[in-house]
């Protein structure tokens, strides 16, 4: 009688390594979507928080809106200009540590390179300023980046006009976010 040889014939081997590599195939499928997701979920995470950064710095600011008024002979009006896509007021905040007082404030969407960003702008007032047109002129920063729309509203009278009473707004582009419930 004769005694097989120990070990795998040929087609056993093939066998082991085909299964094998399609283990390996489906593991590293599996881990490179994990990490995918991952990646996905840090960067959703970051957006959201630098969202609620924004909104609370926005809510921040606005509780800080004084009424100051223009110094104009010919006109009495307070320093507020807001339409629907921009506001420009006064804030009790200063514009720089070293600086105190008052300081002009605008805020509004501004599209470079086909991204529309939240910015703010801040600048200090003259004793005698009539206008906003030391916001021209000063440094944006960035509050909430990649803004879908921004739509400003609000309430109250100024020279006889009746302004809509509905929340300030930003739609982000993802995810929307309601500012000033």
């Amino acid at each position: 009688m004769r005694r097989r040889a120990a070990g795998f014939t040929l087609v056993e081997v093939v066998v082991a390594m085909a299964l094998l590599a399609t283990i390996m195939v489906l593991l590293y499928a599996g881990l490179s979507f994990a990490l995918r997701s991952w990646d996905a979920g840090d960067a959703n995470g970051r957006k959201v928080a630098d969202r609620r950064l924004g909104e609370n710095f926005m809510r921040r600011e606005l509780t800080e809106l004084f009424p100051l008024r223009w110094k104009s002979a010919n006109l009495l009006r307070f320093a507020f200009e807001g339409e629907k896509d921009h506001l420009k007021f006064v804030s009790s905040r200063p514009a720089g540590l070293a600086q105190g007082g008052l300081s002009l404030v605008g805020i509004e969407v501004v599209e470079t390179d086909r991204v529309r960003n939240l910015v703010m702008r801040r600048a200090m007032p003259d004793d005698d300023q009539v206008d906003f047109s030391p916001l021209d002129k000063a440094e944006s920063s960035l509050l909430v980046a990649n803004v879908d729309s921004v739509t400003f509203s609000y309430f109250g009278a100024e020279n006889e006009r009746l302004l809509r009473s509905t929340p300030v707004t930003v739609a982000l582009v993802v995810p929307s976010v309601s500012l000033l419930h």
